[in-house]
């Protein structure tokens, strides 16, 4: 896990509390978040901490465990726009809405491993998915 959620108040401490269980200090490893991805494909560690929209889960085909406790957020996507831009563009607040609609945890996921595993450009990934859902 990176070093931020092992210290993390809401984090490490917290999470073994909520499901009950112990890790020994000396079988955890601390690392930055994309080692995390490596360290799992490589068989460096057994379980490790991730984003849920990573494109590495389903590019490795990681399995991720449900959180039956609710112990993580849900961190829903929200389109967030200035007021003035809102009226100098009158559909914006629709379109916004339709595309917001279309991104969970898993397209996101798939969007990023285009990105990250694939290496298609960001703008090519957004074109084609925007393209694709009648967006442009």
């Amino acid at each position: 896990m990176n070093a931020e959620f092992y210290a993390r108040e809401d984090g490490w401490r917290p999470l073994q509390q909520a499901y009950d269980f112990r890790v020994s200090r000396g079988d955890i490893k601390r690392m930055d978040s994309g080692l995390v991805y490596q360290a799992l494909r490589d068989g460096q560690v057994d379980v490790g901490l991730v984003f849920a929209t990573d494109g590495r889960i389903p590019a490795f085909d990681f399995q991720v465990l449900k959180d039956d406790q609710d112990f993580f957020p849900a961190y829903a996507l929200t389109p967030v726009v200035r007021e003035e831009t809102l009226e100098a563009n009158p559909k914006l607040a629709e379109q916004m809405d339709a595309l917001s609609s279309l991104l969970d945890d898993q397209t996101m996921a798939t969007l990023n491993a285009r990105v990250d595993v694939e290496r298609e450009t960001i703008e090519d990934v957004a074109q084609t998915f925007l393209s694709r859902n009648d967006l442009i």
